[in-house]
């Protein structure tokens, strides 16, 4: 009986822990931290996901862009880069129900750079806006010389 008595102490003990969190307005540890979101958009823009990437932005940006307004955004960007290789994001700040994070998609003709803002609405971070411009560096193939 007593070790059926300890787990369930323990239970509470970690169930409590995590209320207290998700009470304490926990940003990071029980939810995908900004970089993560970041990530994921941009797998989603690379692998022209559009629908899937309107999950991370937030109802108000939803309100104003939808799949069609997406993939206008993001298509000549995709289209210069050709098929993706990698993502990665890295966190710029965090500042309260704020953050940035910029996320780059390596492809087989170059990088795109999309630094994202967000805000923290009902617990988890969401894209707040879309930035205009997508710097995209664009990798040329080595010029061969001709045998003479």
């Amino acid at each position: 009986m007593k070790p059926v008595i300890s787990v369930l102490v323990v239970m509470a003990a970690a169930l409590g822990v995590v209320a207290l969190a998700i009470a304490g307005g926990d940003r990071q540890t029980l939810v995908s931290p900004p970089d993560a979101v970041a990530e994921s958009f941009a797998r989603q823009m690379a692998g022209r996901r559009y629908v899937l990437g309107l999950r991370y932005l937030s109802p108000q940006l939803r309100e104003r862009i939808g799949e069609e307004e997406l993939r206008r955004w993001f298509d000549p960007v995709r289209q210069q880069l050709g098929v993706a290789n990698a993502v990665d994001a890295r966190l710029e700040w965090v500042e309260r129900d704020r953050a940035s994070a910029t996320a780059s998609i390596d492809a087989e003709h170059g990088r795109a750079i999309l630094k994202l803002d967000m805000v923290s609405r009902q617990g988890l971070w969401v894209i707040d806006d879309l930035p205009a411009d997508v710097p995209v560096g664009v990798r040329h193939p080595a010029r061969r010389e001709s045998a003479q």
